[in-house]
């Protein structure tokens, strides 16, 4: 909007952003058109009368009738009211990121305060069954030790698939 509003105030043929190619290094470097509004837009800063950089590495590229001294102060508000919309575009994209991680850690708390739980009911399971048989003040029967030891080794297995689906979930992030 701001490009075509420089064009219709200035009577401009052509009004341009243009920023650096990704791979443009150099004395040859390459443009692409961000923003724009008439014709022929100059392919490179170079190429054209007039050109303001806006930040990172973004640059306002203007080709027309030549500027009055009033028109470029005038001008200089507009480009500064570009910097501001990149600004203000960056920080958006910011804060949409901030947004992302927010929410992954949240997920990411969850999932461990569920796993913690998950994990400490096997192994109170497993140690209390361990901590009875190796008490020396029971005499326990061939039956309630059979009975912990199967406690123990079913409660084991579980503690191993959980644990195995944890090692999994880690190497998929």
């Amino acid at each position: 909007a701001i490009v075509d509003q420089l064009r219709a105030t200035f009577s401009l043929d052509a009004v341009a952003v243009l920023a650096p190619a990704v791979d443009g290094r150099g004395p040859a470097r390459q443009w692409r058109m961000l923003a724009s509004a008439g014709s022929p837009v100059p392919p490179s800063p170079d190429e054209a009368p007039f050109s303001a950089e806006l930040g990172d590495g973004a640059v306002l590229v203007l080709d027309g009738s030549t500027l009055l001294a009033n028109d470029r102060r005038l001008l200089t508000a507009f480009i500064a009211q570009l910097r501001l919309a990149q600004t203000q575009g960056r920080l958006v994209a910011q804060a949409a990121s901030a947004q992302r991680l927010s929410e992954a850690n949240e997920l990411r708390t969850a999932l461990l305060a569920a796993v913690s739980h998950d994990l400490r009911n096997p192994l109170a399971t497993i140690k209390a069954s361990a901590t009875s048989l190796l008490a020396d003040d029971v005499e326990w029967s061939p039956g309630a030790i059979r009975s912990f030891s199967e406690t123990i080794n079913v409660e084991s297995d579980r503690l191993n698939i959980l644990v195995g689906n944890l090692l999994d979930m880690s190497r998929l992030q």
